[in-house]
């Protein structure tokens, strides 16, 4: 009876974790598409240039996109390009 119970905990926190992740990487996705939203109208460029530049700095900065998405968002500030 216990190993079963152990088992049946184990499966419903696999569950769980799962379901945090799913609902991280849908928040992820909601603020990068923000992101490149203010990007586009900011300097009426296509989806893919402003994705590119969120990936850029990205890379730049060795932070995660969704991280340089949330801070662009908040702060309205973008990298110094030059």
């Amino acid at each position: 009876m216990r190993r079963k119970l152990d088992a049946t905990q184990a499966l419903l926190q696999r569950q769980i974790d799962k379901t945090q992740q799913l609902h991280q990487a849908v928040n992820s996705r909601d603020m990068i598409g923000q992101a490149k939203g203010i990007l586009m109208e900011r300097h009426k460029i296509s989806a893919e240039r402003a994705f590119a530049i969120l990936q850029d700095e990205s890379s730049r900065t060795n932070r995660k996109l969704a991280q340089v998405a949330e801070q662009f968002i908040y702060s309205g500030a973008e990298a110094d390009r030059t």
